[in-house]
């Protein structure tokens, strides 16, 4: 065997290739072998390395084609802890064969955000030793997690509600049953006024009396303004626009002018745009989460069953667990 011909000892496995070829990456750790590094046996002259053979053929054939091929049979991590422990970069990692780093670091990712998402209180390892962490943590249950506590409860409720109640009031406020109803025309002057609003009023218009007499009016409501029949509220426009971006469109209100035609346009895209083309996607994305919520459930399922079957000490011994205690009271 001539002084360029190794043999390299993996896991009890002998393989034998050319120094010229490991040196080829010097970077790595066959690559920065030689004959006197503590992996080398003089005895056999062998460099020994505890690993797995079986994969010691695809970590050869990276140095001699100068590519790396990855089984797709194995799993990403086995692949990922010997790529670390021979030095080899990831990016070194062919193509065709990336997919199998890539989907293992996917599954870690959706794995943990799973188990962050349905796990909220078992969060004791984010949360810091110091007292300022230990308050942080309660806080942000607190906030954000209402299962923690009867009082986070109450506060989402609580929270819950004041939103929805500031986004009814703007749109009940349009309904003319709500509105209190004057016909005193210097009132009417004089909150318009107030307003900065100058315009030709028509008292039979329930839309321009609201415009001229209100602080802050909705644009978008207002639009029709001159026609008080197309859209009397905004709780019809509100039920126009979801039938229009969910693509039903029942026909029994429309917007009329060059206007309202703009707007019916732009809510028709948003509805595409928004809702029928990301459906798809979004389908897609929740069936593979489901997909990995069950496999994370089973493997919890089976891992509290294992320990709960995890017999005791003395259940496994063939002597009475009170033996002691009658042996004692013998001698006593």
């Amino acid at each position: 065997m001539d002084d360029d011909t190794v043999r390299i000892n993996v896991g009890g496995t002998m393989f034998t290739t050319r120094l010229s070829t490991v040196q080829k990456y010097p970077d790595t750790l066959l690559g920065s072998i030689s004959f006197e590094s503590d992996c080398y046996s003089k005895d056999d002259k062998s460099f020994y390395f505890d690993r797995n053979p079986e994969l010691f053929n695809t970590i050869l054939d990276y140095y001699r084609n100068g590519c790396l091929h990855l089984p797709n049979h194995l799993c990403g991590w086995l692949w990922k802890t010997e790529l670390e422990f021979w030095k080899i970069p990831l990016t070194d990692i062919s193509e065709c064969c990336h997919k199998t780093i890539s989907s293992y670091n996917k599954r870690v990712d959706v794995s943990k955000m799973l188990k962050a998402v349905f796990s909220p209180l078992n969060h004791s390892e984010y949360a810091s030793p110091s007292g300022i962490g230990k308050i942080r943590h309660r806080l942000w249950l607190f906030l954000d997690e209402p299962e923690s506590s009867t009082w986070a409860k109450v506060f989402s409720f609580v929270y819950l509600s004041t939103v929805l109640v500031s986004a009814s009031f703007p749109c009940l406020k349009t309904h003319p049953g709500i509105r209190i109803q004057t016909s005193n025309a210097t009132t009417i002057l004089k909150l318009a006024a107030y307003n900065n609003v100058q315009m030709w009023m028509n008292k039979d218009n329930h839309k321009e009396m609201q415009f001229a007499t209100t602080k802050e009016p909705n644009w978008l409501y207002y639009w029709k303004i001159r026609e008080p029949d197309s859209f009397p509220n905004m709780l019809v426009g509100f039920w126009w626009s979801v039938v229009t971006m969910t693509t039903v469109g029942y026909g029994d209100v429309y917007p009329v002018g060059p206007l309202g035609r703009v707007v019916g346009v732009l809510c028709s895209l948003c509805g595409l745009l928004v809702l029928a083309m990301p459906i798809a996607i979004i389908a897609g994305n929740f069936d593979s989460l489901c997909r990995h919520n069950e496999e994370r459930e089973a493997y919890v399922k089976l891992q509290t069953k294992q320990k709960s079957n995890i017999p005791k000490a003395w259940e496994t011994s063939k002597i009475d667990p009170n033996y002691p205690i009658k042996l004692f009271e013998s001698y006593t």
